[in-house]
């Protein structure tokens, strides 16, 4: 006679504790599901309190009403049941805003964490520069900081790199006590610097056999002895513009002022350079 598999299931001992055990096992998962999701959804951890920190400096223009619309906006659940994810997406979508950390803090705050941008130049498309180099989009009116924002211009995705080269030539011309004004790179990646006081540097590539650095410094030394000789001629005159791309020379253009005579100290700004605040 053929024993039947169902029976020989049911009066097997060891084949009933283990789906006792199962059960046993199911009833607690199902049991620790029931309470978790009823602890979850209590009143008690509903947010209550929202902690808004900077991870650099002081917060000038990203606020805390912001902060809370955003979250409030994208917020579903409470502390522990919902999803961060809508919510960093929603903060990150602010103006000024870099990078953004949030946080749960028992039982009922969210902690945020906000890295600010900080403009140092204005880029030709409209939008801002940071100070990493990285383009963002914001309005240059909201830029509240005591420096200048300094016009940058370049191919598509050539952000960090004039900048960069802003930083240095800045560096490079302040024995002049000229500050830089605005800075191109063209399609051909030659580089075009406007200083104070109208001066334009056509500083041509950097594939140049003359590094730019050492065209530029050379420049700079002459500054003296050129300013001498333009003195001896008698002709109320300053430079208008210098090309730079020769190996050991540059030529230059002169512009009359309609007789007045120019100072170091006329064409030099107080206004500092948001890339010398920031670095």
């Amino acid at each position: 006679m053929k024993i039947s598999p169902v029976r020989d299931f049911w009066n097997s001992p060891v084949s009933m504790n283990r789906l006792s055990g199962l059960l046993l096992a199911l009833s607690v998962v199902g049991f620790v599901a029931v309470v978790v999701h009823w602890m979850v959804n209590r009143p008690a951890f509903v947010v209550k309190r929202v902690i808004v920190d900077s991870a650099r400096g002081s917060l000038k223009h990203v606020s805390s009403p912001q902060v809370h619309a955003a979250i409030s906006e994208a917020l579903n659940g409470t502390t522990l049941s919902a999803d961060l994810a809508p919510v960093h997406r929603a903060l990150q979508s602010i103006p000024w805003v870099r990078t953004v950390t949030v946080r749960r803090i028992w039982p009922n705050r969210l902690l945020v964490r906000i890295e600010e941008q900080h403009a140092v130049a204005t880029w030709a498309n409209g939008r801002l520069v940071n100070d990493f180099g990285e383009p963002f989009s914001a309005l240059a009116a909201d830029h509240e900081e005591n420096c200048r924002l300094i016009p940058l211009a370049g191919p598509a995705g050539s952000e960090r790199l004039v900048l960069e080269r802003a930083k240095q030539l800045s560096e490079w011309v302040a024995p002049m006590r000229r500050t830089l004004r605005a800075l191109t790179l063209s399609e051909q990646y030659a580089w075009t610097a406007e200083l104070s006081g109208g001066l334009v540097l056509e500083l041509g590539r950097d594939t140049l056999a003359t590094p730019v650095e050492e065209r530029v410094r050379m420049f700079v030394k002459t500054q003296s002895w050129l300013s001498q000789k333009l003195a001896a001629t008698g002709e109320a005159s300053r430079l208008a513009k210098a090309d730079l791309r020769y190996a050991t020379g540059y030529a230059f253009q002169l512009s009359a002022v309609g007789g007045v005579s120019l100072t170091v100290d006329s064409i030099s700004e107080p206004t500092p350079l948001c890339i010398g605040a920031h670095t």
